[in-house]
């Protein structure tokens, strides 16, 4: 089986107005790093996705490991 790339879009924010909501120093890392910044909810444990998934919490939390 061939691996495939899921992409699923969101409006971040609402009414087209985003908050600043990063530090000086979290703005120079994605400026000079290329680092980036997500807030909000991103995903919910044994909840159906808008793709019809649903991710037990075990699930979740080990993957949710390798990201730290």
């Amino acid at each position: 089986m061939s691996k495939v790339l899921l992409r699923e879009y969101f409006a971040l924010c609402e009414g087209g107005v985003c908050q600043d909501l990063l530090t000086e120093g979290e703005k120079r890392d994605m400026k000079d790093n290329g680092a980036m910044y997500l807030t909000g909810l991103m995903q919910q444990a044994d909840t159906q996705n808008g793709n019809g998934r649903v991710y037990p919490h075990k699930v979740l939390m080990r993957e949710m490991e390798t990201y730290k």
